[in-house]
């Protein structure tokens, strides 16, 4: 009966050790996942992949608006609303506090509160092969600021589409550069037996209040061309320049292809005073970048075989394109890029 009843025992104390240990498992799963949509959260994003962003400005710049057309391609009437999260989505307790909400909820609740996207219309019907246009506004209120807010397009009886809206508000006196396409410039194709090859532009846009100087490291395109037998496969007008407050600097370049292939040249953009510190006729010498900051350039180019390709329906698919996105690049020393079609 002793025997029985320590086993008894045993197996209550095992038993209840492995609920523990369920229930402790339980737990630290829970406080991952919390923390994981707590970085979520943190990180703005929402989940959302697409943003659709309004570029970067001053505090106290003129609103900006965009417009969003959509069109009805099926067979059916669609009844579709672009939902934000004022219309429901949102609603915190209403035991909560200020106090109490998330950096990223507070953000949010600033975001409503100030009306800084307006959306018109929020909501309408489509017919088969019906569109209409959305006007999507953004108010540059307060300083500095990455404004985000998520948004749902919905479609009764269809598919919903999450898309986020995304703004930057630039502090006095901050340095921004914004750059087409997160740094990645698509060069017009050019024929390999083209006497004289078209002048294309890189542009530079400067949203910032502050000029902002630059220089191009070509190092890595020296590289390229030294393994080509020197050819100057990629030449800049320029290398170094500023670019004014609010507007923008246009790099003029000349792509040369050697053969029908796909060309990539990886270019160092420097910022900031020291970018321009050495006279732009010294291309074997660098700037001390220690001052100033550096983004990463990639030119993309292509040559064409002018007896197997068709150099019209190239270039034509060069030029239609997916629009080009932005990115932000920060620096100690400000200016901006602007989208500019090659020449």
């Amino acid at each position: 009966n002793n025997n029985n009843s320590n086993n008894s025992g045993s197996g209550h104390r095992n038993k209840l050790a492995a609920t523990s240990n369920s229930a402790r498992r339980r737990r630290l799963q829970a406080q991952a996942a919390a923390a994981a949509e707590q970085a979520r959260e943190d990180e703005g994003d929402g989940g959302l992949n697409n943003f659709f962003d309004f570029g970067c400005g001053c505090e106290g710049d003129a609103p900006r608006t965009v417009t969003l057309v959509v069109r009805n391609s099926g067979l059916c009437v669609a009844d579709w609303a672009l939902v934000l999260p004022d219309d429901g989505a949102y609603r915190p307790e209403q035991w909560a506090e200020e106090t109490n909400l998330s950096a990223s909820r507070a953000a949010l609740k600033r975001i409503l509160d100030h009306k800084l996207f307006v959306v018109s219309p929020r909501r309408g019907r489509l017919q088969p092969g019906e569109t209409c246009e959305l006007s999507l506004t953004y108010h540059f209120t307060q300083s500095p600021a990455v404004d985000r807010l998520p948004a749902n397009f919905h479609v009764l009886h269809g598919a919903d589409f999450g898309l986020g809206l995304k703004a930057t508000v630039l502090a006095p006196g901050q340095a921004q550069l914004h750059l087409p396409d997160n740094g990645v410039m698509r060069l017009v194709p050019v024929p390999v037996d083209l006497a004289d090859a078209p002048v294309q532009l890189l542009a530079l846009r400067n949203p910032s209040d502050q000029p902002l100087r630059y220089r191009l490291d070509l190092s890595a395109v020296r590289e390229l061309q030294a393994c080509n037998h020197d050819f100057p496969l990629l030449e800049f007008g320029e290398v170094a320049g500023e670019v004014p407050a609010h507007g923008d600097a246009l790099v003029p370049l000349r792509f040369r292809p050697l053969e029908a292939k796909s060309y990539v040249f990886p270019v160092a953009l420097l910022l900031g005073e020291a970018a321009a510190a050495l006279p732009s006729d010294n291309p074997d010498t660098n700037p001390d970048s220690s001052n100033c900051s550096s983004v990463a350039l990639r030119l993309e180019g292509r040559g064409l075989d002018p007896r197997g390709e068709d150099l019209f329906a190239s270039m034509a698919a060069h030029f239609d394109a997916v629009p080009e996105k932005g990115s932000l690049v920060p620096s100690r020393s400000n200016t901006t890029t602007n989208n500019n079609n090659n020449n």
